[in-house]
């Protein structure tokens, strides 16, 4: 596996992993009742600075939609990566 095959794959992986937390935290907002506890507050963390960054590409969304948006945004990447990284999955060797 080449270097770039590498990076493409981490970039993939990382936004899933995002598109996850997003997911996770949408979730726990529902069942808790956005009440503050360690696991809400690791997803709150971890989130945070994805929805900061959207929140400065578009500006004028309210905050009840930067979650939407920074979903939509992060398929929208992933798509983009698809031809790079094809079929097969990532094996370290």
């Amino acid at each position: 596996m080449s270097t770039t095959q590498f990076i493409v794959h981490l970039i993939n992986y990382t936004l899933a992993f995002g598109m996850w937390l997003i997911i996770g935290r949408g979730v726990l907002m529902v069942l808790t009742a956005n009440r503050p506890n360690l696991i809400t507050k690791f997803f709150a963390a971890a989130t945070d600075p994805m929805y900061k960054l959207v929140k400065k590409v578009v500006p004028f969304a309210s905050d009840f939609w930067i979650p939407h948006i920074t979903f939509i945004l992060i398929i929208l990447l992933r798509l983009l990566l698809l031809p790079y990284v094809g079929s097969k999955p990532l094996i370290l060797n």
